[in-house]
């Protein structure tokens, strides 16, 4: 067994003090979020809530685990390949008691507060000090990266599944001597396989880590806790396979994400891209954007796929030199490394390229490495540890600064959609999205403005896209719109366009809208090729 230090006493705070702290990271972690309790539904909680049949009906097993997490059949065509019942159920209960969002929005307060606390309890499995399992907490608490979970009602799964996985983890490893934590450890583990796609390889990761940390004679309970864990994610893969696969598929989905139909190398390359993203994000957080199609990231062999697999490289030969040398560090890594590896796009890639939503869960392993790294500078150089309160506040202080600046926007799709194309204009999705929530509000010109720059951004996929150009037409004054956006693409580039978003608009029943692009039609054909 790879024995863990034990926590440096001089890095304890007395219980009734620490309790105190640690209250309070919770509480203001709370109060930063607690302008959801005002906000609607947003976005995809249209899907997930307002139009599952399994949430606004009466109770139905059928329809909480006969229906994916959108509310759609198993192999409908537009299936995506969520499987969340446990999730759904926590809507439904929500919907039940109360049919305001406020009861929705109080729930996920309730679940983060949560996180933030059983996360702690976690944490003490690394032998980490009190001060640095307080500083992974409120790092983990502040991370801007996190703004698009708990004020959408959708970002609930992250929660849940967190919450399942770091108690699975932790009566997994209570477990090795205790034999009444195996079935807890199971029925945690099988909440989070339930919740959220990214907990299944901890089905892998949990009695791993149990083994690395067993004496020979607990080894049995050990051996039952991998095979409990196998058959539950044996279980869960064969039901997949039959009723609900993975895999998305079609056009639409592939400007989203790219690497759906790209070829192996490419696929690789955008592995270290979204890798190098996640980084970018979790340290700079200012142009966060609520949606997972950027078209300006088309895959591609370069600075930023480089710096990706670098970084991932660098994480592998650090794993392998951390297994006996530093125990905690390697299995924090190791959790690291399973519960990023199915958004990662390593083995399969998935509806979003990009998603700053699901670095929720291994950022907290991350927050652990760097409370690792803090504890270890501290023991080796006294001196440093003097200057490090400074700092360190300063970054706290920073991320939660950047995550009540970008709360306000979660408050309604109005708000949503302006500031998702402000951050990452040539987002189609958000752009079609945009459109819809203009057009119900009787924006007509505008909602008819974001189709055609959403059409613009599909018949342009794969070519990467200007975000600076796309946000300077976003912003277009409405007398020089057509005049712009014909001197961007060219007359008969645009004229082409233009009729694309006629069929489009048409089929939607959108006749406002549609007027409005006719009207442009005609504009540019009287302005005559340049």
């Amino acid at each position: 067994m790879a024995a863990l230090p034990d926590a440096d006493a001089d890095t304890a705070l007395a219980p009734r003090r620490f309790r105190a702290w640690l209250a309070g990271v919770v509480v203001v972690a709370v109060l930063i979020y607690a302008p959801s309790l005002g906000f609607q539904l947003t976005w995809d909680d249209l899907r997930t809530v307002q139009r599952h049949p399994g949430v606004q009906g009466p109770l139905s097993l059928g329809n909480l685990f006969g229906l994916d997490y959108w509310g759609r059949a198993f192999g409908a065509p537009d299936a995506i390949g969520t499987f969340r019942p446990l999730v759904t159920a926590s809507y439904w209960l929500d919907v039940h008691l109360s049919r305001s969002p406020a009861a929705l929005h109080a729930t996920n307060l309730l679940l983060f507060a949560l996180v933030l606390l059983v996360g702690e309890r976690a944490l003490r499995r690394f032998a980490l000090g009190d001060r640095a399992r307080l500083f992974a907490v409120a790092l983990f608490a502040a991370l801007a990266i996190h703004v698009d979970v708990v004020p959408s009602v959708t970002g609930r799964s992250e929660l849940v599944a967190a919450i399942f996985a770091l108690l699975a983890l932790d009566l997994g490893f209570a477990a090795v001597t205790r034999s009444s934590a195996l079935p807890l450890a199971l029925a945690c583990l099988a909440g989070a396989l339930l919740s959220k796609e990214s907990t299944l390889p901890f089905a892998l990761v949990i009695p791993l880590l149990a083994w690395r940390r067993a004496a020979r004679e607990d080894r049995g309970r050990v051996a039952l806790l991998a095979a409990g864990s196998l058959a539950l994610l044996a279980a869960l893969l064969v039901f997949r396979a039959k009723y609900l696969p993975f895999r998305v598929q079609g056009m639409g989905w592939r400007v989203s994400d790219p690497l759906i139909e790209a070829p192996t190398s490419l696929r690789l390359a955008g592995v270290g891209q979204a890798f190098a993203h996640y980084l970018e994000h979790t340290v700079a957080p200012i142009d966060l954007c609520p949606d997972y199609g950027y078209a300006s990231l088309v895959p591609r062999v370069g600075a930023r796929a480089a710096l990706g697999w670098g970084v991932i490289v660098a994480a592998l030969g650090l794993t392998g030199w951390s297994f006996r040398r530093a125990p905690r560090a390697f299995d924090a890594l190791l959790a690291l490394g399973g519960s990023y590896v199915v958004v990662s796009h390593l083995l399969l890639a998935s509806s979003a390229f990009v998603a700053d939503r699901q670095f929720f869960f291994p950022s907290f392993f991350l927050c652990a490495l760097a409370a690792m790294a803090l504890e270890r500078l501290s023991r080796t150089a006294p001196r440093v540890q003097r200057l490090l309160p400074i700092p360190l506040a300063t970054l706290l202080l920073g991320q939660l600064v950047l995550t009540a600046v970008a709360i306000p926007a979660w408050r309604d799709n109005v708000a949503l959609t302006a500031y998702a194309v402000q951050n990452c204009p040539s987002s189609m999705r958000m752009q079609i999205f945009r459109s819809e929530v203009l057009h119900e509000r009787g924006a007509h010109e505008d909602a008819a403005w974001a189709t055609l720059l959403a059409g613009t951004i599909f018949a342009g996929f794969p070519e990467p896209l200007d975000e600076e150009t796309f946000a300077e037409l976003t912003d277009a004054p409405a007398d020089r719109r057509v005049a712009l956006f014909a001197k961007r693409f060219g007359h008969a580039r645009a004229a082409q366009l233009l009729a694309y978003t006629a069929d489009a608009l048409a089929q939607k029943g959108y006749a406002e809208a549609l007027a409005v692009v006719r009207r442009w039609s005609v504009e540019l054909a009287a302005s005559g090729a340049p």
